[in-house]
């Protein structure tokens, strides 16, 4: 391989290096969501989404007035939520509400 051919073989990889590690930011493609958006999509809260924040489930983007949150963080969130309590895990969180009466 000569030394243009070895160049420019260079310069499409590095351009597609590039290209993937961009793809995966947040924020490309319309992925980062303000809060209100993100607690609709979620439907919860803005106060169940701050709490994940702080729990680190998801990454806070953005400025320190606004809120900003990656789209597939929190899908990734959602997946992790359990879809439904058992009737067990329903009355044992009552009983820890409730002082372990």
């Amino acid at each position: 391989m000569d030394a243009a051919t070895l160049a420019a073989f260079e310069g499409m990889v590095r351009r597609v290096i590039r290209e993937e590690i961009g793809a995966g930011a947040p924020g490309s493609n319309g992925d980062l969501l303000t809060l209100v958006e993100a607690a609709t999509l979620a439907r919860n809260g803005g106060a169940t989404i701050q709490t994940w924040l702080k729990q680190g489930r998801l990454t806070r983007y953005g400025t320190p007035r606004r809120i900003l949150i990656s789209r597939r963080e929190l899908m990734d969130a959602l997946r992790q939520e359990p879809a439904e309590l058992s009737d067990a895990a329903i009355e044992a969180q009552a009983a820890k509400f409730a002082g372990g009466r």
